[in-house]
């Protein structure tokens, strides 16, 4: 996570983020806004209503040098922190680690009289109860030049509330990633709510002959009776996605997690090879659509050649679906494509098609006489991706929204989309 508030006029570095373990899950851990662009604030959810706030923090250091084009001397610790702290719930663990850059005879030794912004950090800490963690005295900082001494300048404190769940606090030698100053490593017993994603089905190992029959059985008892209503369509939807995930169920298998590498002898070369295959695969795949819509239905009305001439009507022609028209657009689709929320994929509706039609065919029809999509076909799952190379990630902008429509519904929204299209050529 990055600082939720940058400086206006010219950019400052980010010097401050917080990575978050995938573990967590989305809704575990949430960012605290903080104004500055030296410190992220993170609450995590911990088990029977506990929270941890966690703020890591760089403080600018003294005033000579570049820093202070961005910000003031100790502005982290004299007015950034207090009033984070202070808005912190009185119940919530507080954890706060990062480079302070002042010196204080509280953990170096060394130091004879501290100056006043290290004073005014002892007492923000006091006040707030946060003790050290990491020993006093311990070198977490060597600066390049070695006329310099070594310094204990990276802190590591917390609640004392928090102090009963340390495990070990110190320097973590096997992270040294040559850095002037040395990693640190706190680790804590917590216990954090998990976060299990959903399993998912492996319908390449779909079984045809269980699909079919629990599918056969489950259409049994779906009732034939005619789609006059809005309100009919919906609930024939319903119970046709009912007994989808039905037949779903009991011939899909889940997919195995997969742990490591799986393939050893993977190397970059092959997947070069599988990435070139699949290009040519989807590059086929566009084509064979491209010669399917010249096959398509055409649809055409009877005129009599001998009956005198008319004006040419406003109404376009619209003839009552055929069910060869369903078949096309459900055996040209993408048969593992991304499914909605309903988990059904295009291979189980293709498995499925003789079974399917009689069944999706009027309902098809309903809702284009009626022009009313059911309710239950509206829903898609929806996931949000970063655009690559964008400047500033705070920005809505710089992320893109991607819906899962139902396979099912996505059927008849393609026979509209070829109908249209049909249209549009031939009638202008």
């Amino acid at each position: 996570m990055p600082p939720t508030s940058l400086p206006d006029g010219e950019t400052a570095p980010i010097r401050n983020l917080i990575l978050l373990s995938t573990r967590l899950g989305p809704a575990v851990a949430t960012q605290v806004a903080v104004d500055s662009g030296d410190v992220v604030a993170v609450d995590v959810e911990l088990l029977h209503g506990d929270t941890i706030r966690v703020v890591s923090m760089y403080n600018p250091c003294n005033e000579r040098g570049k820093e202070v084009r961005y910000l003031p001397y100790n502005h982290s610790v004299s007015t950034i922190l207090p009033p984070l702290l202070a808005l912190t719930a009185a119940s919530s663990l507080v954890v706060v680690a990062g480079d302070f850059n002042l010196s204080h005879p509280d953990w170096d030794e060394l130091v004879g009289e501290p100056d006043e912004a290290a004073e005014e950090a002892v007492r923000t800490f006091i006040h707030h109860d946060l003790i050290h963690y990491l020993p006093p005295n311990t070198i977490t900082h060597h600066h390049h030049n070695t006329n310099y001494r070594s310094k204990p300048l990276d802190l590591f404190l917390g609640s004392l509330r928090a102090k009963d769940r340390v495990v070990s606090c110190g320097l973590a030698n096997d992270l040294e990633s040559g850095s002037d100053h040395r990693p640190i490593r706190l680790v804590l017993a917590l216990e954090t709510t998990t976060y299990t994603p959903p399993p998912r089905r492996a319908f390449r190992r779909t079984d045809p002959t269980i699909l079919e029959r629990t599918f056969l059985d489950a259409i049994s008892r779906l009732p034939t009776s005619p789609l006059l209503t809005p309100v009919d369509i919906d609930e024939r939807a319903i119970q046709l996605t009912d007994a989808l995930q039905t037949a779903v169920s009991a011939a899909t298998p889940f997919a195995r997690a997969r742990a490591g590498r799986v393939v050893p002898w993977w190397d970059k070369e092959l997947a070069e090879a599988s990435r070139t295959a699949k290009n040519a695969a989807n590059r086929a795949f566009r084509l064979r659509g491209v010669a399917g819509r010249e096959v398509e239905v055409e649809f055409a009305e009877e005129i009599d050649e001998d009956a005198p001439s008319q004006p040419q009507s406003t109404t376009l022609p619209w003839p009552e679906l055929h069910e060869c028209e369903v078949k096309s657009v459900i055996m040209q689709a993408r048969p593992f494509t991304a499914c909605g929320p309903d988990d059904v994929p295009n291979h189980v509706l293709q498995l499925l098609l003789p079974l399917l039609l009689p069944h999706l065919v009027p309902l098809y029809r309903a809702s284009l006489a009626l022009g009313h999509l059911p309710r239950s076909w509206r829903n898609t799952s929806c996931i949000v991706l970063r655009k690559p190379k964008k400047p500033d990630y705070r920005n809505l902008k710089a992320y893109r929204l991607i819906a899962f429509e139902r396979c099912i519904a996505k059927g008849l929204e393609r026979i509209v989309a070829a109908r249209l299209l049909h249209l549009a050529e031939n009638l202008g």
